[in-house]
Parts: structure tokens; C-alpha cells; sequence
């Protein structure tokens, strides 16, 4: 999987260096996950949780303060993404087995749940409120 790392491109950018500079950590979470999958080690993979968890407390709450302090109206539907992220992070950790299709499953759903992510960013406008 190594060789198919999931890779930050142009249309990721918000034009925001804090928001862009979170999502490119979000981004190499998810190669690590990569590298922990190709390694087969499973305190790789534990680490990734770490990480995720780390990135989840420290800049969604950190976002959703922001959005909250503008009044953001649409801030609702960035709040219900996120918590398809922490859901699918906690189900995830909570039946972790080291099978390859398990994890193969969670590593895509970040990428996709990423792209989706970022789609709703410049559909409803938040990077501007941050």
C-alpha cells in the first residue's frame, strides 16, 4: 500500500493556513495508517489511533469553537461529518483485528470521508469564517 499513499493535491486547499495546514495532517495520519497496514504491526496501527484521536481532539473542538463564535448557520452539517469520523474511529478501535480487509475498509473510509469532508468545506463556505 505504500506505493499508493494517499497524496495531498491542490484541490484540498482552502486558501486558509490553518485549516489547509490540519488537513494535511489528517492527510499523513492516513499514510501512516498506510505504512502500519503495509508493516502488518499492530502497535503501528494502535499509534494511528493515537494519533487520530489526538488530531480529533485538538483541532475539530478548536474548529467547532471557531464556528460556533461566528454563528455559523451550516455549522450543523460540519458537526454531523465530524461525528461520522469519531464514530467510525471509536467502532473501529472497538473490533480492531488485524485483518487486512478490516483495516484496508477503515484506511478507505478516512480517504473518503477526507474528500467528502473537504467537498462540504467549500460548498458551505466554513474556511471563511475561520
Amino acid at each position: 500500500m505504500e506505493n499508493n499513499l494517499f497524496q495531498w493535491k491542490n484541490e484540498f486547499v482552502l486558501n486558509n493556513r490553518l485549516l489547509d495546514n490540519q488537513h494535511e495532517k489528517f492527510v499523513t495520519i492516513v499514510n501512516e495508517l498506510s505504512m502500519a497496514i503495509e508493516s502488518q504491526c499492530s502497535a503501528d496501527i494502535h499509534h494511528v489511533f493515537y494519533l487520530l484521536i489526538n488530531y480529533m481532539e485538538d483541532y475539530l473542538i478548536d474548529t467547532n469553537i471557531k464556528l460556533l463564535e461566528c454563528n455559523n448557520v451550516k455549522y450543523a452539517k460540519l458537526k454531523k461529518k465530524q461525528n461520522e469520523l469519531l464514530d467510525k474511529v471509536k467502532d473501529f478501535y472497538g473490533q480492531f483485528n488485524f485483518e487486512e480487509g478490516s483495516c484496508l475498509g477503515f484506511y478507505n473510509f478516512l480517504v473518503e470521508w477526507f474528500i467528502d469532508y473537504i467537498a462540504m468545506y467549500k460548498k458551505e463556505g466554513y474556511a471563511s469564517c475561520l
